[in-house]
């Protein structure tokens, strides 16, 4: 999540998934497995094929 800035800036509003997937990446070639994985299971569970692929790799211990 980040901060939003439109509005009174007190709310934190989901970050697009793009910039989740983004994240996910860099935290698994960094070798953050446990926030790799986590991030791709929430964005898998929105239906993102590449999160899904990326999961798999994690299970396989693969660089994909």
């Amino acid at each position: 999540y980040q901060r939003e800035v439109a509005g009174d800036g007190d709310q934190l509003a989901p970050e697009r998934q793009d910039l989740m997937m983004l994240r996910a990446t860099s935290y698994y070639k960094l070798g953050h497995m446990a926030e790799a994985r986590r991030l791709y299971q929430a964005l898998a569970a929105s239906g993102n094929k590449a999160a899904l692929q990326a999961l798999g790799d994690i299970r396989n211990g693969g660089a994909g």
